[in-house]
């Protein structure tokens, strides 16, 4: 039968290595170096119509008041944009493009 505990005067602990000069190193001492990933950015499809020019939220909202309250505008460049955490939102983006772009009301 094989003894569940470890002897406390054993050097050779799961994890622990020895120095050639016999200093023992624990798992805690041991230096990782985690590999970093490269961040690699989302493309869109290239058939996709958006994929090169973004669709204009300011033009859009002027066309469509349904559209207009979900547009706000940043401080420093005075750019139209989203909240794209707000599912209303993205609900009444989607359904301004849809109607826009491709004549589907829905």
């Amino acid at each position: 039968m094989e003894c569940r505990f470890q002897n406390p005067n054993s050097r050779a602990e799961e994890g622990n290595r020895e120095t050639s000069d016999g200093e023992l190193v624990t798992k805690k001492k041991q230096k990782k170096t985690k590999r970093k990933r490269k961040q690699e950015r989302r493309q869109i499809h290239p058939r996709n119509k958006y994929a090169e020019v973004a669709p204009d939220f300011c033009y859009l909202a002027s066309l469509y008041p349904s559209f207009a309250p979900f547009v706000t505008f940043t401080e420093k460049a005075h750019l139209a944009r989203i909240d794209w955490t707000d599912y209303n939102a993205t609900r009444e983006l989607t359904r301004t493009l849809l109607f826009h772009d491709f004549g589907i009301q829905w």
